[in-house]
């Protein structure tokens, strides 16, 4: 094989993979809203994955799984959301998120989110989209992160 029949090969692999992980996530998304609607290309403003990759990055020396990086995503997402929140309703939301972790876990999980608030409006203060939802992939260069996002 060629080296550019290689690269045809991979580029397509690249788009399948892509094209995958885009309907996974509009079905996700899909599921979560409980209605229909039209993804929207971030244009000239940097993608949500982008951002939530650099966000989560002193966090990823713990990760070494699929599901602890989706766990990572998930504990993020949480976080980053709750900050987005007025401050009397974020108590309310950060309480309602933990009821899903086993009692003995819940105190160690705020803590790590409480972290994440404050690193959310300490360095990115100036992205104000919610997440709605993420598709996490394991490649065969690392991880694949497609986000869904309120627009700003």
């Amino acid at each position: 094989m060629s080296q550019i029949d290689a690269k045809r090969k991979i580029e397509k692999y690249r788009e399948r993979r892509q094209k995958f992980a885009r309907n996974a996530l509009k079905h996700s998304t899909q599921s979560i809203l409980g209605r229909d609607f039209r993804f929207t290309d971030s244009g000239n403003s940097t993608k949500m994955s982008e951002i939530l990759g650099e966000f989560i990055e002193p966090y990823m020396e713990h990760v070494e799984t699929l599901q602890s990086y989706k766990t990572l995503l998930t504990t993020a997402m949480v976080a980053w959301n709750c900050s987005l929140l007025p401050q009397n309703d974020q108590a309310d939301f950060l309480k309602n998120s933990l009821l899903s972790l086993p009692e003995s876990q819940r105190a160690i999980a705020r803590n790590i989110i409480i972290e994440m608030i404050t690193r959310k409006q300490r360095f990115f203060s100036q992205y104000r989209r919610m997440i709605v939802s993420y598709e996490a992939s394991e490649t065969l260069n690392g991880w694949h992160l497609s986000v869904a996002s309120t627009l700003e």
